[in-house]
């Protein structure tokens, strides 16, 4: 699971790491993500 600020910032990032992990020939590259929103994030003090 990861976090992401925006769904456009998660989709930049694919848009730059896709072509990576294709060239590397991890399965990886060929997955759909599944994509969910977040209503609340708890955080504890570091």
């Amino acid at each position: 699971m990861d976090l992401w600020e925006s769904e456009e910032a998660f989709r930049q990032f694919g848009e730059f790491i896709i072509p990576v992990l294709r060239e590397l020939g991890a399965p990886e590259a060929e997955a759909e993500p599944r994509i969910y929103p977040v209503h609340t994030v708890v955080t504890r003090p570091a």
